[in-house]
């Protein structure tokens, strides 16, 4: 497989759940899939998540 970038992310919004998807290219050129899961409690709507936000 050819990575044609780097490191990509992605939310999947569900009604009951929302997943959060990043892969990043580890040093060897491989992809590391890194996934959380987060009930729909957890955002409102308009906001924005960001890492480092207070």
């Amino acid at each position: 497989m050819d990575i044609l970038h780097k490191r990509i992310a992605d939310i999947d919004v569900h009604r009951m759940k929302h997943v959060i998807t990043v892969l990043i290219e580890d040093d060897s050129g491989q992809p590391i899939k890194h996934q959380h899961e987060f009930p729909q409690r957890h955002f409102r709507s308009n906001e924005v998540i960001a890492e480092g936000d207070e």
